[in-house]
């Protein structure tokens, strides 16, 4: 079981792997050209990992080539530390920078629709380039536009190209035609300063009315975010919908218990203790916003100090983000039933004789809404129940795992209705066939009926 699994998070990765020196080798080849941010926290992940396995491995092959694959890595990571490759990073612009230059790349002829149709496709998340194909080729647009970046400034260093034009005229104190290129790839060495001539370019270069619409909303975004600066504190990402008084309220349950922050290092490992526990999928939407939220906070944060503490806290958070990737950490998620399925098994697990767990009548409560069990506690504990039905659905998965028990029964009294490991499960909201319970409610109560 558990070489398959490896298997599968190795195929996850894009087929990289530890398990030998070859695997490592194949991992660095199919890293190469790739964001080197990403370079390190890929390979980062997979020493910890290697670690971790090294711990629990017997086989003496095994241990070998593990520890093969290891030294490839860390040598990999001492060249990165020791010749500095984290200024090799091309770090992206977002998509509204590009579309406020395209007046000007237009008027130099620079203008690159190709990479911008396939930025734009992706909204504007860079890491979505890293599957999106070049039009006619075998490669993806994270390689192809690191390599034509390194092109443009290799000829900006050795030409010495200036990145902002001093000739007198229309293009004084713009981006010249090279830096033009670097943008519409959207890079720029000071994309702060790109902000700020945002208004000339538009009024010497004009704008589409689209364009003008996402620079306002990113302007907005700045603004929220330079707002938030000064405690560098966030909650995930959510859409300003009108809310609800109670819905509010859970809100303000869930700031004052979680108080996730991107402030440093420090508050960054808080947070992620804080959310350790709650449903996979909540920490990982969580954790992303807080990369987006400290982005744009840096973005306009002048102060050196903060903005080093910050980009050590995005460090720790990306680090857990590439952890869930390569892993196949969603699979973790014990994704809730509707409640009128867990109502409808009740009877099943009564005729069980099993526990009322208590979980059920928490749920009605929320009206099935189980965000907001994020914020109700378990009578007499510092628990909340999302925390406490993740902890019961573990101990009960993976004892009907290890002891092979069947999702649902085969003996003719209960036949094809749940087994009572399977329906301890689903009176905590969870079962991995919510299909077959599905087609199960219609005929339950005839089951049980000709079981009696």
């Amino acid at each position: 079981m558990a070489k398959a699994k490896s298997a599968e998070q190795e195929e996850m990765a894009g087929g990289m792997g530890f398990k030998d020196k070859q695997k490592a080798l194949d991992t660095l080849k199919a890293l190469d050209g790739r964001d080197i941010s990403y370079q390190y926290h890929v390979i980062t992940s997979f020493v910890n990992r290697a670690k971790r396995t090294l711990q629990i491995t017997r086989d003496e092959e095994k241990l070998a080539n593990l520890r093969d694959s290891l030294k490839i890595f860390e040598d990999w990571l001492t060249d990165y530390k020791e010749n500095n490759r984290g200024k090799e990073n091309l770090a992206y612009l977002p998509i509204g920078t590009i579309e406020a230059f395209r007046g000007l790349a237009k008027r130099y002829d620079v203008w690159n629709d190709e990479f911008f149709r396939a930025y734009k496709g992706e909204k504007g998340d860079y890491k979505g380039l890293r599957a999106a194909k070049v039009p006619g080729e075998d490669i993806t647009w994270d390689i192809e536009r690191n390599r034509r970046l390194r092109e443009i400034i290799g000829k900006i260093k050795n030409e010495r190209v200036q990145w902002y034009e001093t000739d007198v005229g229309d293009f004084r104190g713009l981006p010249t035609k090279e830096h033009a290129r670097c943008i519409v790839l959207a890079y720029s060495p000071d994309p702060a300063k790109l902000r700020k001539l945002v208004t000339q370019v538009r009024e010497k270069f004009g704008e589409d009315d689209n364009d003008a619409d996402m620079e306002e909303e990113e302007q907005r975004g700045a603004k929220r975010a330079h707002d938030s600066s000064s405690s560098s504190d966030s909650e995930p990402e959510k859409k300003f919908a009108k809310r609800s008084p109670e819905a509010e309220e859970n809100q303000r349950n869930e700031k004052s218990e979680s108080a996730l922050s991107f402030k440093d290092r420090e508050k960054a490992l808080l947070s992620i203790k804080s959310l350790k526990g709650r449903d996979i999928s909540y920490q990982f939407h969580a954790i992303s916003g807080l990369v987006k939220r400290a982005g744009r906070v840096i973005s306009c944060t002048k102060d050196k100090q903060k903005i080093k503490n910050m980009t050590e806290a995005v460090e720790v958070f990306e680090n857990w983000i590439t952890d869930y990737n390569v892993n196949g950490r969603s699979k973790e998620n014990f994704n809730y039933l509707a409640i009128d399925i867990v109502r409808a098994f009740k009877p099943l697990a009564e005729r069980y004789d099993i526990e009322d767990n208590g979980f059920l009548e928490v749920y009605e409560e929320a009206d099935g809404d189980y965000k907001k069990l994020r914020s109700v506690r378990v009578p007499q504990s510092d628990v909340t129940w999302d925390v406490k039905r993740n902890e019961h659905l573990r101990e009960l998965v993976d004892r009907i795992k290890k002891n092979l028990v069947q999702w649902f029964d085969t003996d003719a009294e209960f036949r094809d209705l749940p087994t009572v490991e399977h329906t301890r499960c689903i009176m905590w909201g969870f079962s991995y066939d919510v299909a077959k319970l599905k087609k199960l409610l219609p005929t339950l109560s005839e089951k049980l009926e000709a079981a009696d």
